[in-house]
């Protein structure tokens, strides 16, 4: 089972469908637990009931890592179980010397950290992924979406090329089993692309705004059909709606369903 943390603008938050067996994992944006105390409380309150935090770095919304200072400064605001070690979107060595900058800075904090595999090729990325891998500090290694398929595959024969890359870790035997893995985003059919990683027992957990997106597109996720990823930026600060919450209850379910 892949566990998946929706990402929705705070005013839906407390409205979220939650497990009550088990623990959540949630995951929040730095530069949110930054700017909004409402979002930090939130969470904070999720904590104490067991839930297991991660810290994003926010590396998605800007293209790099928000600078450690404050990366550092979030970690103090939510005490997270985990955080993502800075990185920079397709670039591998800033990403790798950003990550075990901090790792070696950071690492007396009591805390889990996280390292995303970057590259603009295959080469470059499981490289990257191996460094990280088989790091002894980091507990937990980020899959990220890649978007240039063809400097990875030139003939992509598989659903997206994060479904190829999952396959070619395991088919060469490169993966690290023993440290849980996170798929970060959801891209096109997020929920078919579920369906094909559940077979990973290393593969812990996703986090995805897409529920939400396509719930604000007005679009219904249908479990059997593939989709296109709504473009639109999350604005946290949008209103609640009820109208827009059926739709996204309905989207939550069905990604929820292609993890289980």
């Amino acid at each position: 089972m892949i566990q998946i943390t929706h990402i929705v603008p705070t005013d839906y938050l407390s409205y979220l469908p939650l497990h009550k067996r088990h623990k959540c994992i949630h995951l929040l944006l730095a530069h949110q637990v930054l700017n909004d105390y409402r979002y930090t409380s939130y969470f904070l309150e999720k904590k104490l009931r067991g839930d297991y935090l991660i810290l994003d770095n926010s590396a998605f919304e800007f293209g790099e890592a928000i600078a450690d200072t404050r990366l550092v400064e979030a970690i103090k605001l939510c005490n997270p179980n985990e955080v993502i070690l800075p990185d920079r979107l397709y670039d591998s060595a800033t990403t790798i010397n950003r990550s075990l900058e901090f790792l070696e800075k950071y690492k007396h904090l009591n805390i889990r950290f996280m390292a995303v595999a970057q590259g603009n090729t295959l080469n470059e990325w499981v490289s990257c992924y191996e460094k990280f891998a088989y790091c002894a500090d980091i507990y937990s290694i980020g899959l990220g979406a890649v978007y240039c398929s063809s400097n990875f595959f030139p003939k992509l024969t598989y659903l997206n090329t994060r479904v190829g890359i999952t396959h070619h870790l395991n088919e060469f035997n490169v993966v690290n089993r023993k440290k849980p893995h996170h798929l970060l985003g959801l891209g096109d059919s997020g929920h078919l692309e579920l369906k094909n990683q559940i077979q990973f027992e290393w593969i812990r957990s996703c986090d995805s705004s897409a529920a939400f997106t396509q719930a604000l597109s007005g679009s219904y996720i249908n479990r059997k059909q593939a989709y296109s990823k709504a473009k639109s930026k999350l604005d946290f600060l949008l209103p609640y709606s009820a109208d827009l919450f059926a739709r996204l209850k309905h989207n939550i379910t069905v990604l929820n369903k292609g993890g289980e």
